[in-house]
């Protein structure tokens, strides 16, 4: 059964509150799924108090700063793996497909289920195996690696779509 998407347009307001620039994204009806899945297959681990203050405390260990950051459609970069393929629907107003055409998803979108799941699985590999990071002990949302020897390590700590980390002043 293909679950209908839709188009939603946005103006994002500028400092002074004026339409500063436009966001449009395509999401899914994800309520229309036909799998249930449990809790902590929907949701992805979110930063916690203690790992945040684990985090600053990192930070003013070795005099540095700590910044943050976000991802850019994050929730829309989680691979969907081959026994989740879903089919979706074109929105109406949508002029690329044809009549009768679908859509089977190869990235997760709003409104479904998983994407911050996905996408917490994809970042965190890439941390992992490609940067070098290592998850540390305190908590599933706390990376940390150690580029330069001799140098403080960069400590990263991921929420949702979000980022914090250490930085030299």
């Amino acid at each position: 059964q293909a679950i209908p998407a839709m188009s939603l347009l946005t103006a994002k307001p500028g400092e002074e509150g004026s339409p500063a620039r436009a966001k449009s994204r395509i999401a899914a009806l994800g309520s229309l799924e036909q799998r249930a899945w449990p809790k902590e297959g929907r949701y992805a681990p979110a930063l916690s108090g203690p790992a945040a203050r684990l985090l600053a405390s990192m930070a003013a260990e070795d005099g540095r700063k700590l910044k943050q950051g976000g991802c850019k459609n994050a929730f829309c970069n989680g691979t969907l793996p081959e026994d989740e393929a879903i089919t979706a629907k074109p929105p109406q107003d949508c002029p690329r497909p044809k009549k009768g055409a679908f859509w089977k998803l190869s990235k997760a979108l709003h409104g479904l289920a998983r994407p911050a799941h996905h996408w917490r699985a994809a970042i965190s590999a890439h941390l992992t195996e490609d940067l070098g990071f290592k998850a540390m002990d305190h908590g599933k949302c706390v990376f940390k690696c150690q580029p330069f020897p001799g140098k403080p390590p960069i400590c990263l700590g991921l929420y949702a779509d979000d980022f914090a980390y250490c930085s030299k002043p």
